[in-house]
This record gives structure tokens, sequence and C-alpha cells, in this order.
């Protein structure tokens, strides 16, 4: 799986405000989570989900600080410019 692909499938992940969340983490059903465990949960090898993380923080600084910060439009524009820069 490529670092485009991880970004993709965890966009898809959280692609609606109902299955997003605040907070590192996720809601107790994991209905909702946040935008970084969106990534983690996807099925890749460590070093691609860490490329995915590392490109989505060079348009936020600290995911998890803009995941809590902003509103879900803005993580999934973050999401956005991320998937263009690994394009």
């Amino acid at each position: 799986m490529t670092t485009r692909e991880i970004l993709e499938a965890a966009k898809a992940r959280i692609d609606k405000p109902q299955k997003w969340t605040r907070g590192v983490g996720a809601s107790e059903d994991k209905k909702r989570v946040c935008a970084y465990i969106a990534v983690e949960d996807v099925w890749a090898d460590k070093s691609t989900r860490l490329a995915a993380i590392r490109l989505l923080r060079g348009s936020a600084g600290r995911l998890i600080a803009f995941n809590d910060e902003h509103k879900h439009a803005e993580v999934m524009a973050l999401f956005d410019r991320a998937i263009e820069a690994a394009s």
C-alpha cells in the first residue's frame, strides 16, 4: 500500500462528521475516530503509515492538536493537501 493509498483510506474512514472525533483515540464503539487513529487503523506497514503521518504534519504541525482545534471540514482539507503531496 502506498502513502497516498493510506491517506485516502484514512480520509474515507472519517469522511463524515459522525465518523470523526476530537481527542486521541476513538469512541467506545470505534465508530468515531480521530485523524491520527484513522491513519493508524489502515492495514499497512508501519513505515508507510509514518510517512502518511509526516505528510499530514507537514501541513498541520502537530496532527493531534490540529485534529482537536479544527473543524471536520478543515481536517478533510488537511487530508486533501497531504494526498496531493503524496502524488
